[in-house]
């Protein structure tokens, strides 16, 4: 809500109309999407489910599975951090985002 009252102030103020001005020609209504705070929260899911993935990985190296295969694992890994680029790149559609 607070994002959405600054960016609606800025672009009035930008316009030169004022913010009672603006609420009249909208008939009351706020925006809903706002490209700025979406993309924010977009990142911060791909970051937390990035780390469980991680923290699930590190756990899983500890087990004696992985110790028996470890030059298998490593090539899933590859195979992994792979799909994850390209799910992450696809998902926010930013690359610059999900360059590590």
């Amino acid at each position: 809500r607070f994002y959405e009252k600054q960016m609606l102030k800025a672009v009035a103020a930008a316009e030169g109309d004022s913010e009672d001005e603006k609420e009249e020609e909208d008939g009351g209504n706020e925006q809903i999407f706002v490209l700025g705070i979406w993309k924010r929260s977009c990142l911060a899911l791909c970051m937390i489910t990035n780390a469980f993935l991680m923290i699930g990985l590190m756990e899983f190296s500890f087990s004696q599975v992985f110790a028996e295969n470890i030059w298998v694992m490593l090539a899933l890994l590859h195979v992994l951090e792979i799909l994850l680029n390209m799910l992450f790149t696809n998902f926010l559609r930013e690359s610059l985002l999900v360059v590590p």
